[in-house]
């Protein structure tokens, strides 16, 4: 099943996409180098996490839909760590992202964590190490989330170890192709 999406992919070309940049619309089997050329910026490989329903529904229509809510506020999140892709679903999207103006956010309650977009940024990165989870219990004591984990004792599973990134405009994630992942 995975193989015969990636199949429909790299050899569909009816799917047009708008262009992030210009508002034109290219062929799919086109995008990324039409959106090169226009921004002057290259993309980087980036991978997304999810179920194999969902996995087929963003190939199927060449798109994603950006997430309502997460650590970043709303957007497409993406990562360039496959392993930590592969813990959001058991199939992993390797895609191209074109980043644009990005933001770190690199401590928790970062004035712009939610809020990057209206500042004019078109992605927010958490690099890794940062540990900014949004733990509410953490929270309701003004504690960090380590030593929130120290003083319940439990370990902090916040995954700070590994980065991620969230893109506002979701035309600037271009689904390339299926890997298949480790988590869940």
């Amino acid at each position: 099943q995975i193989k015969s999406l990636d199949t429909h992919v790299a050899s569909c070309s009816r799917h047009g996409k708008t262009c992030f940049k210009c508002g034109a619309t290219a062929l799919a089997s086109n995008y990324v180098n039409h959106a090169h050329q226009c921004s002057g910026e290259l993309p980087v490989r980036m991978y997304h996490g999810t179920s194999i329903e969902v996995a087929q529904l963003i190939l199927s229509s060449q798109s994603f839909h950006a997430s309502s809510s997460g650590l970043l506020g709303e957007g497409v999140y993406v990562t360039a760590d496959i392993s930590k892709a592969a813990r959001y679903g058991p199939v992993v999207i390797e895609c191209a992202v074109f980043k644009g103006k990005t933001i770190t956010i690199a401590k928790r309650f970062h004035p712009q964590q939610k809020c990057w977009r209206r500042a004019g940024y078109d992605s927010a990165w958490v690099p890794p190490n940062a540990f900014i989870s949004t733990n509410k219990a953490a929270d309701a004591l003004g504690v960090a989330d380590d030593d929130y984990a120290a003083l319940a004792g439990t370990r902090n599973t916040s995954g700070g170890e590994l980065e991620e990134t969230c893109i506002g405009d979701s035309r600037r994630v271009i689904p390339l192709k299926l890997v298949k992942g480790t988590g869940r």
